[in-house]
């Protein structure tokens, strides 16, 4: 049977090519995001911890605890070949146009480097700094750049740059010892020296000698082997990549199921064209089990080649993946138990996927096999089977669905991802009762436009089954990603509300006196500050210290313009005073404010407008409480928050303190960017699982074409142009992509409105905002449109190039 098997995998390729592309492409990406996931996390853990990248040994001093001479002992041990303290500190440098935080570390002495100058030198002065290549290429720099560090009246000079580059999270610069004793950093209070052994001497012994000769300094300092602390680093730093990876593999496992469909498809249909072929092997003698060992061990072959092949484009993929990110400069990292496991998923889906075709066609009897299609009541009773289960599944789906949106529950997101997978698997399980009916509708458009639209409506509808299972295929991919990408946008905008509602001011700058006052901000001040690229709004408010109830806080005064700068219109009246929410929740209804010149009874009202420390009465109250320091503060409005950071770098310079700073705008374009990255993957992600059912579309309609040669060639013997014939499967492609486009479409946005309503009455949201991202979402749709016309190429042209008098002879 296995000889048999490899015979008809070997002969027939063309039948398989599509099965063995969709687990390949599931496989490579299982496969791809754990060698990703690994390498990167390797990296990281690596870069965050390059001090003892080439160390043998790692002493280790307890923070905040000086010990000396701890230099002298290690000099003093044998076996030591080279050894340093480890100094490092954390700066925001600006090259005039882009700012980035540095990781600063001291030189390194020679035996002690993980890097290379590719250009300059180390530095050797206080006011000297060299830079990772990574770096360097973030901040635009060369050797002799200057580089200023924020937040000080610093200047430092680049000397040169390394070979290293710079990670995700992490960018390395060094310093020389002069610098870090400027900052009272000396090896006196280094937490961490590293060592290097002698030739000859291992790492596990030199560590026992100076753990034993460092005990004689303090109990509380230790020496190991540097390879188990820089190991621990790392799979410290990869549990946090864990919860990436298992994201990964959770849109892995979707393009894994869409895959199944796929190869479910191909062998219904293979195994619908060899009908006869089975019937005469149970007519000669064959046993219904042989039939199955036989198309099972073809399962198996095409599981193995398709996993094999996908391992390969995984790991190929991850290389160069990690090449571009820089993170293979630390080393490749293969998982094996993972990658292992991603090959068995393979075959394993594959042959699963494969046995449920396999049983139905090994089941028949030799002459119903015989039969070029299957019998009327067979389908009858799966159709009764299939709704009835079906709707037992919707019915459960819509009842759970309603229950998580009818009131607040601190469970209605796991009761929603409940009713949508209850709704979802009935949905799909019972696509070939509404898939031939949309179908048929869909096909009475084409049929008004010419015979052969006709044509190809007809075959469409000719086996609903074959079409359903690659419309089902495409409603599941299409889905998940409509579903993810309104959650995603919904889930953005409400974050992005709740923002603007809670913390509307983006940026506030305060001005004190020499007393500890209000002060005015200086005019040019002001004016510099209007110019800052990114700052698109202001207001300058009155302001005077004072105190509401017990609480001494700085009284503002309600100015017109801040609706236009806040996008929050609460309006002063002369009797209320505006405190923070938590400061209301503080207080009585009414309070008395008190300024310079005398109290006033006020009503309070919480508002987002005011900061802990604030309070905002109208400009008449404020002038009876006090005489009012125009232009105290200034609030400022960035609503582009991808130049937040620019914008803050910029408004620091300005105003020379961060005390003088305040506001949300760092915190909200941290946000934005985080759901926009979010939305960015999972549209990415999804686009494998829809490229694997429009896979499906393109074998589907081969095998379409190979069933019905005959007839293709009779029509071309009928005066059928092979235009008209490549047209047709165009057509054909085009009913079955619209079908399951439509249908996930409309069911993804559903579920992604269950989901963000679930969200608002589980997460404690004021409002919840349902929102489509339309370019995205219509991107997606024209590419699976396009794809699938694509996908029509090959077959038509394989169908159109055929000779009919070949095609008719009955071989």
């Amino acid at each position: 049977m296995l000889r048999q098997a490899w015979s008809e995998v070997r002969h027939h390729p063309g039948r398989f090519l599509s099965t063995i592309l969709a687990i390949a492409i599931s496989v490579a990406f299982l496969s791809g995001s754990a060698v990703l996931v690994a390498t990167e996390g390797r990296a990281q853990g690596k870069a965050m911890n390059v001090s003892m990248a080439v160390a043998d040994v790692v002493v280790s001093v307890p923070r905040d605890t000086a010990v000396a001479g701890v230099g002298d002992v290690i000099a003093a041990t044998a076996g030591v070949a080279a050894f340093a303290p480890v100094l490092s500190e954390s700066e925001v440098v600006s090259s005039g146009v882009v700012s980035q935080a540095l990781q600063l570390v001291n030189v390194p002495p020679a035996e002690l480097r993980w890097a290379n100058l590719t250009a300059g030198r180390w530095p050797t002065a206080a006011d000297e700094v060299a830079l990772s290549g990574g770096a360097a290429g973030a901040l635009g720099v060369v050797v002799g750049g200057p580089l200023t560090l924020e937040g000080r009246d610093q200047t430092v000079r680049v000397v040169g740059i390394t070979d290293e580059p710079s990670g995700l999270f992490v960018k390395t610069g060094y310093a020389a010892d002069a610098r870090f004793a400027q900052a009272g950093a000396t090896a006196e209070t280094a937490s961490t020296w590293v060592v290097r052994a002698a030739q000859g001497v291992d790492a596990d012994t030199l560590s026992g000698r100076l753990d034993g000769a460092l005990k004689t300094l303090s109990p509380a300092l230790s020496a190991k082997p540097a390879a188990g602390v820089r190991a621990e680093a790392v799979a410290k730093l990869a549990k946090d990549f864990d919860v990436f990876a298992n994201v990964l593999w959770a849109f892995a496992v979707v393009s894994l199921v869409v895959g199944m469909i796929t190869i479910a498809n191909t062998f219904s249909i293979t195994l619908a064209q060899r009908r006869r072929q089975i019937g005469l092997l149970r007519a000669v003698g064959a046993s219904g089990g042989q039939v199955r060992r036989r198309f099972g061990f073809e399962a198996v072959l095409l599981g193995v080649a398709g996993s094999v092949l996908g391992l390969g484009l995984g790991i190929g993929i991850a290389v160069a993946e990690t090449a571009w990110s820089t993170a293979l400069f630390w080393g490749l990292s293969l998982p094996a138990g993972q990658l292992a496991l991603a090959v068995g998923l393979g075959i394993l889906a594959t042959v699963v996927a494969a046995s449920v075709p396999i049983l139905r066609g090994a089941r028949v009897a030799p002459l119903e096999a015989l039969q070029p299609v299957l019998t009327g009541e067979e389908r009858r009773r799966a159709s009764v089977a299939r709704a009835v289960v079906c709707g037992l599944l919707l019915l459960a789906g819509l009842g759970l669905a309603a229950l998580s949106v009818a009131a607040p529950n601190p469970n209605a997101l796991l009761i929603a991802i409940g009713a949508g997978a209850l709704i979802s698997v009935g949905v799909l399980f019972g696509g070939p009762l509404f898939v031939p009916s949309l179908l048929s509708a869909s096909g009475r458009l084409f049929r008004r436009t010419g015979t052969v639209p006709r044509l190809a409506a007809g075959n469409a509808e000719r086996n609903p089954r074959r079409a359903t299972a690659t419309a089902t295929a495409l409603m599941l991919a299409v889905g998940l990603m409509v579903t993810l990408q309104v959650a995603t946008a919904s889930v953005r905008l409400t974050v992005l509300d709740q923002l603007a509602q809670h913390y509307p001011v983006d940026l506030q700058v305060s001005w004190g006196d020499a007393d500890g006052g209000v002060g005015a901000i200086p005019h040019d001040v002001a004016a510099r500050l209007d110019r800052v690229p990114g700052v698109e709004g202001s207001v300058r408010l009155a302001a005077a210290t004072g105190s509401v109830g017990e609480h001494p806080l700085t009284l503002l005064g309600w100015d017109a313009r801040i609706p236009d700068v806040t996008g929050v219109d609460d309006r002063v009246g002369d009797d209320r005073v505006l405190v923070s929410p938590y400061l209301a929740e503080d207080l009585p209804a009414t309070v008395t404010v008190k300024g310079p010149t005398g109290p006033v009874e006020l009503t309070v009202v919480a508002s987002q407008l005011t900061g802990y420390e604030q309070a905002m009465v109208s400009a008449a109250t404020l002038s009876r409480l006090s005489a009012p320091m125009a232009g105290a503060v200034m609030w400022l409005s960035v609503p582009d928050r991808g130049r937040a950071v620019d914008v803050m770098v910029a408004v620091n310079r300005i105003v020379g303190s961060g005390d003088r700073l305040s506001g949300s705008v760092v915190e909200a374009a941290l946000y934005e960017q985080v759901m926009d990255l979010l939305l960015a993957i999972t549209t990415g992600l999804l686009a494998v699982a829809v490229l694997i059912a429009l896979i499906g579309v393109s074998n589907t309609l081969s095998l379409s074409v190979m069933e019905r040669t005959r007839e293709s060639a009779l029509l071309r013997a009928l005066g059928l142009q092979a235009r008209s014939l490549r047209v047709m499967l165009l057509i054909e492609a085009l009913q079955v992509a619209v079908v399951g486009i439509v249908v996930g479409v409309v069911a993804g946005a559903g579920f992604g409105w269950l989901a963000v309503t679930a969200l608002g009455r589980s997460g404690g949201f004021d409002t919840v905002r349902f929102a489509v991202d339309v370019p995205t979402t219509a991107g997606m749709v024209g590419v699976a449109v396009l794809a699938a016309a694509l996908a029509s190429v090959l077959p038509g042209r394989r169908a159109a190039t055929a000779a009919p008098t070949e095609a008719l002879a009955d071989i």
